[in-house]
């Protein structure tokens, strides 16, 4: 897990992120995940989510990249970046050769469907134990329950994915059909699957996959590009020698607006800081309270007449409790807009006492306060993760900054080394040698 954020005004732009990398065991890892994606040109790569694409980090991948691509013809457009970038990843075999493709999906559906046997297995002992007769139908409701328990936590993981069709998960069980089977068929060998289980497992190793993507944030400027302009995307690992990704969203300054504060991965504590309410609190009031208040006038004016209607009185009651009924209806109407008004009015509170004034501000930041704001915000929430005992201290470490603009380029201003630089002179000075990098690329 991990949080990031960029925020930019018509000047430049501030990239920050934490170090924490959190592993399956639940351990955490100091990690990078803001980087140069062109030592000569005003551009920056972000990651979040997996530190990883089919086992190959991704920072051997970015450096890789960015000797690759040619810094004598800069790209026009900031996104142009970007498209290079997925380009490099889709038709570069060296680094996801068929078998690793395969090796890599059929090791991630094992560990899925490993987990479910065992899962599976704990709890028939534990019947077994009890003195229960383990019979068919026992073994077979257990089952359906271990594959409903993890189908039902990879659907309700935070994923870096917008909607996926069902077409293309189709198209990705299709290619792995015969991968799935045969670790199905090894796993579950002394275990009767009926239809339904079956496809449940082969839709489990299709969410797996979708499950570990990377959340890619490019940032910078095109030749063309005179404000700042941001694009991410989500990537996924390739799929018959193709990319699995998706565009997430682009945005960029322009002359209307006065800067842009954009949080990736865990942004709840920057929303609550921009918002002035927490985002889950928000979404409670209008999915939760707000709906509430018309059905208590509901449950009230059932209840009188339903009442009215034991008391049995004469033959104009029907009349009596039609017209009744009638003017709740009115009443219910003339209610709603003043609801209506009521949440309006919140959003308004939110965005005119809150979110605008920051906004507005950071229209007005220099560079070196752009970086100090994006630490503060990302400090906000590693200390919120610290010591909530409710979450882990999923984000937290060094917190790397850099700023991008179009005449310095990119800057860091604050950025961890795993290495003394005094000691590292040689570092720096093959790092910049132009001769070594058009030497590498195959140019003259």
């Amino acid at each position: 897990m991990t949080a990031e954020l960029v925020i930019m005004n018509k000047e430049a732009i501030a990239l920050a992120a934490d170090s924490a990398a959190t592993i399956s065991t639940g351990k955490i890892y100091p990690t990078n995940k803001v980087f140069m994606l062109s030592k000569f040109c005003p551009v920056g790569i972000m990651i979040y989510g997996n530190g990883e694409i089919m086992r190959v980090p991704w920072e051997p991948i970015i450096k890789l990249f960015r000797d690759y691509i040619s810094n004598d013809d800069p790209y026009k457009d900031l996104e142009d970046y970007a498209v290079a970038f997925i380009e490099f990843l889709d038709k570069n075999k060296y680094l996801f050769p068929e078998y690793q493709q395969n090796g890599w999906f059929g090791g991630m559906v094992s560990n899925h469907f490993t987990n479910i046997k065992n899962d599976y297995d704990r709890r028939i002992k534990i019947l077994e134990n009890a003195g229960v007769d383990i019979e068919g139908s026992v073994k077979t409701i257990e089952i359906k329950s271990c594959i409903d328990k993890l189908i039902n936590k990879l659907e309700n993981e935070d994923v870096v994915w917008n909607t996926i069709s069902h077409a293309h998960r189709n198209w990705v069980q299709g290619v792995y059909y015969d991968i799935i089977s045969e670790i199905r068929d090894e796993i579950f060998d002394d275990i009767q699957l009926d239809n339904e289980s079956r496809r449940k497992l082969e839709l489990i190793a299709v969410l797996g996959f979708y499950r570990h993507a990377t959340g890619i944030v490019i940032a910078g400027f095109g030749v063309h590009n005179l404000f700042p302009v941001v694009v991410s995307y989500a990537v996924g690992g390739l799929v018959d020698n193709r990319l699995v990704y998706q565009k997430l969203k682009r945005d960029e300054m322009s002359f209307k607006k006065d800067g842009m504060i954009i949080p990736f991965a865990q942004s709840d504590v920057i929303d609550t800081f921009l918002n002035g309410i927490d985002p889950e609190f928000n979404e409670y009031l209008h999915e939760k309270v707000f709906p509430t208040v018309f059905e208590s006038q509901d449950l009230l004016i059932n209840s009188i007449l339903n009442d009215l209607k034991k008391l049995k009185r004469n033959v104009d009651d029907d009349t009596f409790l039609k017209e009744l009924q009638s003017k709740y209806g009115q009443f219910k109407n003339r209610v709603k807009p003043t609801l209506d008004k009521f949440k309006n009015n919140m959003m308004d509170i939110k965005v005119l006492r809150n979110r605008y004034p920051m906004i507005s501000a950071v229209g007005f930041l220099p560079k070196d306060e752009l970086a100090v704001m994006a630490e503060s915000l990302l400090t906000l929430t590693s200390l919120k993760r610290r010591y909530s005992l409710d979450s882990l201290e999923s984000v937290g470490g060094d917190i790397d900054v850099a700023v991008i603009s179009k005449s310095d380029g990119f800057v860091w201003i604050k950025r961890k080394h795993y290495f003394d630089k005094k000691l590292n002179h040689h570092f720096f000075y093959n790092y910049f040698d132009q001769s070594k990098i058009r030497k590498n690329n195959g140019q003259k």
